[in-house]
C-alpha cells in the first residue's frame, strides 16, 4: 500500500487541529455578540462598591467580585454583584465607579473596565485565531522544512543537505 504524501499528511493533521479550534472561536464570537448588544441596550450609572463577594475556586484559591449600588435611571437603589471577579481584587469598598445595567433587570450589571466586557471575546478569538494560522503554517511549510532533511537518495538525515 503506497504512503500518503508528507503534505497530505501534514494538512490531515491541520484539518483535525483546527476543528479542535472551533470550541474557542465560538465561544470568542458568542462573548464578542452578548457584549456588543448588552453594550446597545445597557444604561449607564456611578455606583459605589460596598461589599467584596468572596468566590472558592475549585482549586482552593478564592476571587472577590465587587457588590455594587446604584440608582437606576427610575430613582430605585439597586444593589447587585458583577459577573466579573478577579484575585487581587481590582475594587475595594467605597470605590466609586462607572457601570454598564441592563435597564430591564438591573441586576445585569457589568463594570466599564476593559476585561469584563471584552475578556471572554479576546480569549477565545486569540486562541482560535492563533491555532489555525499556527495550523496552517505548519501544513504549509511543515513539508517544506522536512524535505530539506532528506538526502538525495530519500533516507533520512539529521542534517539538511545544502
Amino acid at each position: 500500500m503506497p504512503r500518503p504524501s508528507l503534505n497530505l499528511s501534514f494538512r490531515l493533521i491541520a484539518i483535525v487541529i483546527c476543528l479542535f479550534a472551533i470550541l474557542p472561536l465560538t465561544l470568542g464570537g458568542w462573548g464578542y455578540l452578548r457584549t456588543s448588544d448588552f453594550i446597545a441596550e445597557a444604561s449607564s450609572a456611578q455606583g459605589e462598591v460596598i461589599d467584596l463577594i468572596e468566590n472558592n475556586g475549585s482549586e482552593g484559591g478564592s476571587t472577590y467580585a465587587p457588590r455594587i449600588r446604584f440608582t437606576e435611571s427610575s430613582g430605585r437603589v439597586i444593589e447587585a454583584t458583577s459577573s466579573t471577579s478577579s484575585s487581587p481584587p481590582k475594587y475595594q469598598p467605597g470605590d466609586v465607579i462607572k457601570i454598564l445595567y441592563d435597564p430591564n433587570t438591573p441586576q445585569d450589571v457589568r463594570t466599564t473596565d476593559w476585561f469584563s466586557l471584552w475578556g471572554l471575546a479576546t480569549i477565545g478569538l486569540s486562541i482560535g485565531g492563533f491555532t489555525i494560522l499556527f495550523t496552517l503554517a505548519v501544513a504549509f511549510l511543515g513539508p517544506l522544512i522536512l524535505r530539506g532533511f532528506r538526502t538525495k537518495n530519500g533516507e533520512q538525515s539529521v542534517v539538511p543537505n545544502p
